[in-house]
């Protein structure tokens, strides 16, 4: 058996583009914790059996539509909460870039589109995470998120 390659944490990014021309991304400070979540919205159809109609019928599904999350958490680093802040008080679309890349291994990429920051959460306990502010971030695909393999 053969030991797969596996991505360590540094290795999955979530990037925020500057807008600029040409685009810079670059990674925001404080996560402790990255999730991508990708979905489809599916539309159900009832087929019966022709044969015996008497058995239960499957269903078959149809996608209409795709959609992707990102969500971190972490410490919240101030070197980052004015790139937080003035986005989320945008309410603006900026492109972002979620990255799996490890040198040499196959199969790394990125999907990279517009997403909509679109809850920006803070919480502060004296008694846990060593009393350190901790921040929350959702961002919602708005359009394609498409995927470039690495060369």
């Amino acid at each position: 058996m053969a030991k797969p390659t596996t991505l360590p944490f540094s290795s999955f990014q979530v990037l925020l583009g500057d807008g600029a021309t040409p685009e810079t991304f670059s990674a925001p400070c404080g996560f402790t914790k990255r999730s991508l979540k990708l979905s489809s919205q599916t539309s159900d159809t009832i087929v019966p059996d022709c044969d015996d109609p008497t058995i239960a019928a499957w269903t078959e599904r149809n996608v209409s539509s795709l959609s992707g999350q990102v969500s971190g958490n972490g410490v919240t680093a101030m070197g980052s909460l004015s790139t937080w802040r003035a986005w989320f008080l945008s309410g603006q679309t900026k492109n972002i870039r979620i990255l799996f890349n490890l040198p040499g291994a196959q199969g790394g990429g990125y999907f990279q589109g517009g997403a909509v920051l679109t809850d920006w959460s803070h919480d502060a306990d004296i008694k846990s995470e060593g009393g350190r502010t901790q921040q929350s971030v959702t961002l919602d695909n708005d359009g394609l998120w498409a995927w470039t393999d690495n060369p």
